[in-house]
């Protein structure tokens, strides 16, 4: 061991004996400005801490709020602290001398658990909790007061611009990057600031300071620690420097910061402007922690625990500059219980009332309308293996269309499609590979070269071909107006080529005009020639986190899970579509599928007996099953290992015609003479080894294996069975009787 370090855990360990009577095992810890040393004893461990006199101020701050909360009895997991021996149990800082010089220290309890940071993937239950007990922790500091709350310091988020600009020389690297960010933030934040609540905070809610224990049954949050940075300041400050620790590391980073304000908000409201404020103060603090700890790494190069956030800041400010900020407003807006675009109504409401407006396609192409399902769980698809034969989807548009005697096939807004199971459509989330289901468009299928026209006035935003398979082809952006002033866009995806000539940005459109033609599947981005008509909700469409090479495209397809905020921004077209009134164009708000699996586990309680339960206790709701696939109302996919159909795959093709094949002429048992049975047991009999020369047919692997347990008793003359441990052999009596497992758990 350095010897200077071993001085310095034997000078700790007298300072814990002689001042706080408490003699153990001693160990240091990592600070910032502190040393901090862990002391075991077996009647309840401690960390001390020691500082300079000259932060004697911030000692007393800390002790004095910890007395504070411990008065008030919070119940939060908090240190508690442990008073010198000999004074007063309000718990005063003691003066000491440490290496010579004269010190200030202070004892809490040790509090058990893991950094939140050692924690991956994140949990997002410990997060919300972390945000409840934030709130709870600032409403039961409303009464606290101390001179040191207002002190300037370089992690105080109201004076954050101030100290990165001061900072940004110490940079050797992304100098540009912070500098464009505190712009960037400081342009959203600086119209609300004046308005946003204070309160006495924590100020750091890093993912070192809160600490988590892991279980099988997920993360509990088991501590809050390290008040050394309480300050007076903006509350929503309290949920954005959380989060921007919480963020780092994580494959939705907008979903940690979001679960956090979830949590604070469940305690205590945001306001609308706490919401906008909450991302940029993030930006801010990863700034202040990139840039100030640059400098105190140069000034303390040995002091690892400076560097501990260093990457992940850097990687998640840079994911921001990538980011449209107002969506994550949108996002957290519609976690903390708020509509998550305000500006929706404004533009639904005069889409619906508008008068200048024309059909976007001819009348006659409009006037017989057939509905098609295209959802995960339709019947009328034809088998994926099918449609992914070139012309195939395209044929079977066609025949809908003609056995439907229509001029246009609608696919409907808010539907979650099986059509998206590809790479094209998949992302990374915090739980594993997820896809893009809910299409919140409308498409309308007609031939290739159908005119599409501009249904209201507007001036031409973007013309572009994104020309990646199963991306939108040649596609128009239109921006539009309300009266009140209020803007926003309309897109219209899969057009032919020649669009891509006819048009440029400025131009201007009236109603009617013919903007564009359909393209082809060669053109289209692969798919049957349709019009995908779409409204977004915001103005101006991009921000500066959007790619330049990406403002003539905007996605049309959406998590499920994000589908309530994206609904906010991508409202239903239908209105400006022009279709027959009564045409029904779109299916389930977002909250509806919750609410479906719901009821529906309702009715199967009512319905079905108690004993046949579900797997899991979020029940998953499975429409439909394709290969080694299952998929859940959703569109989310899930490789079956439990079930015996994926032998042959779920939806096997030639499996289910022979079924239907079979079904249209009989369908009864081996009681009467039929040469199926025979010939099927004669072409199983090829396929086994010897002696097995005999085929019983059975319906179920309970059947099965009742059957075998019978042949085996008869063969034997004996009753006894050897069970695997854990075992399972199916659900009739004599099964259930050598299934271990089902006597191995509760209630066996």
């Amino acid at each position: 061991m350095d010897p200077s370090l071993n001085s310095r855990i034997l000078h700790a360990a007298t300072i814990a004996s002689d001042t706080f009577a408490v003699r153990g095992e001693v160990r240091p810890l990592p600070g910032e400005f502190d040393l901090n040393f862990h002391v075991s004893v077996p009647d309840g461990d401690i960390v001390l801490k020691l500082s300079p006199e000259s932060r004697l101020p911030v000692f007393d701050l800390l002790v004095r709020c910890l007395y504070h909360l411990a008065a008030a009895k919070f119940p939060g997991p908090v240190p508690r602290l442990v008073a010198p021996s000999g004074t007063a149990a309000s718990g005063h800082v003691a003066h000491v001398t440490f290496e010579g010089a004269p010190y200030v220290a202070c004892a809490v309890t040790w509090l058990p658990g893991i950094p939140l940071a050692d924690l991956r993937p994140p949990s997002h239950t410990a997060l919300e909790d972390l945000g409840a007990l934030l709130a709870n922790l600032d409403a039961a500091l409303a009464g606290f007061d101390h001179p040191a709350l207002d002190r300037d310091f370089d992690w105080r988020m109201e004076t954050a611009p101030a100290t990165i600009r001061a900072h940004l020389p110490h940079l050797h690297r992304g100098r540009d990057l912070v500098a464009a960010t505190l712009d960037r933030a400081r342009e959203r934040l600086d119209p609300v600031a004046d308005a946003l609540p204070r309160a006495v905070i924590h100020n750091d809610g890093n993912d070192f300071n809160v600490l988590v224990q892991p279980s099988l049954e997920g993360a509990r949050l088991s501590g809050l620690i390290d008040f050394g940075d309480v300050v007076r300041s903006w509350r929503a400050a309290e949920v954005a420097i959380a989060a921007a620790y919480a963020m780092m590391g994580t494959a939705d980073p907008l979903g940690a910061v979001c679960s956090v304000a979830r949590g604070y908000a469940r305690v205590t409201p945001l306001t609308a402007g706490e919401c906008r404020a909450i991302l940029p103060m993030v930006a801010l603090r990863l700034c202040q922690s990139v840039s100030v700890q640059a400098r105190q790494m140069r000034e303390q190069p040995a002091n690892e625990y400076l560097a501990v956030s260093q990457d992940g800041a850097w990687r998640l400010l840079e994911r921001l500059a990538r980011t449209d900020w107002r969506h994550a407003e949108f996002r957290i807006r519609g976690a903390c219980g708020l509509p998550p675009n305000p500006g929706l109504a404004a533009v639904t409401s005069w889409m619906r009332d508008a008068g200048a407006r024309a059909p976007v396609m001819p009348p006659e192409v409009l006037a017989r309308p057939h509905v098609l399902d295209l959802s995960v769980e339709s019947p009328d698809l034809p088998h994926p293996d099918e449609s992914a034969r070139p012309g195939a989807a395209e044929a079977w548009m066609e025949r809908e269309m003609a056995g439907a005697a229509a001029t246009v096939a609608v696919g409907r807004y808010g539907e979650a499609r099986l059509l998206y199971d590809s790479p094209a459509f998949q992302t990374h989330g915090d739980d594993g590979p997820e896809s893009r289901t809910v299409h919140l468009g409308l498409d309308l299928f007609a031939p290739p070269g159908t005119p599409v026209h501009a249904p209201l006035a507007g001036t031409v935003l973007a013309v572009a071909d994104n020309d990646k398979p199963f991306d939108y082809g040649p596609t128009v952006i239109l921006r539009h107006t309300t009266p009140d002033g209020a803007g926003f866009h309309t897109l219209y995806g899969h057009l032919d080529r020649a669009t891509l000539d006819h048009l440029s940005p400025g131009d201007r459109v009236a109603p009617g005009d013919v903007i564009a033609r359909l393209g082809d599947a060669s053109v289209n981005g692969g798919w049957p020639p349709h019009l995908h008509l779409q409204v977004i909700a915001l103005d101006p469409l991009f921000d500066e986190g959007t790619p330049p090479d990406e403002r003539g495209n905007y996605t049309g397809v959406v998590l499920h899970r994000l589908r309530a905020v994206w609904e906010s921004i991508l409202p239903d077209p239908a209105p400006l579509a022009g279709l027959p009134t009564g045409t029904a164009t779109s299916i389930a708000p977002a909250a509806e599928p919750v609410l479906r699996k719901r009821v529906l586990g309702d009715r199967r309680k009512t319905i079905l007996g108690s004993s046949l339960s579900l797997s899991y206790a979020d029940p998953v709701h499975v429409v439909r099953g394709v290969g080694a696939y299952l998929y859940d109302d959703t569109g989310r996919r899930y490789l079956d290992t439990v079930n015996n159909v994926p032998h042959v795959g779920h939806a096997n093709p030639r499996v289910a015609a022979a079924i239907a094949r079979q079904s249209r002429v009989l369908n009864t048992n081996t009681r009467y003479l039929h040469t199926e049975i025979v010939a099927l047991g004669e072409e199983l009999l090829t396929h086994f080894p010897d002696p097995l020369e005999v085929v019983f047919l059975v319906c179920s692997g309970s059947e099965a294996n009742e059957l075998a347990l019978r042949m085996a008793r008869c063969h034997t003359g004996h009753d006894g069975v050897v069970c695997v441990e854990g075992g399972y052999h199916g659900n009739t009596g004599g099964l259930v009787e050598i299934s271990h497992y089902k006597f191995a758990g509760q209630g066996g």
